[in-house]
């Protein structure tokens, strides 16, 4: 059974170096071993801060599954919560 992860990086993110390497890289030693779960917060819309900040954060945790899957690794859904 594979560990599990959810996170809210962005691509920049996971593009951060450690010891030489980028981070997404690091995710990509661990395909087959790991899921990756983008996610976002959601609040009430009189909470929230900018018009449209929702379709944002999810193009931008799309755009991270699709960096994910490029390294082979299993990311195919985003949780939405607070």
């Amino acid at each position: 059974m594979p560990a599990l992860i959810a996170s809210k990086a962005g691509l920049k993110h996971l593009f951060v170096r450690h010891r030489g390497d980028t981070v997404l890289r690091l995710l990509g030693q661990l395909r087959g071993k790991v899921q990756y779960n983008g996610s976002i917060g959601i609040m009430p819309e009189y909470l929230r801060n900018a018009p449209g900040a929702q379709r944002r954060h999810l193009r931008a945790a799309s755009r991270v599954l699709q960096a994910c899957q490029s390294m082979g690794l299993a990311a195919e859904s985003v949780l939405a919560q607070p």
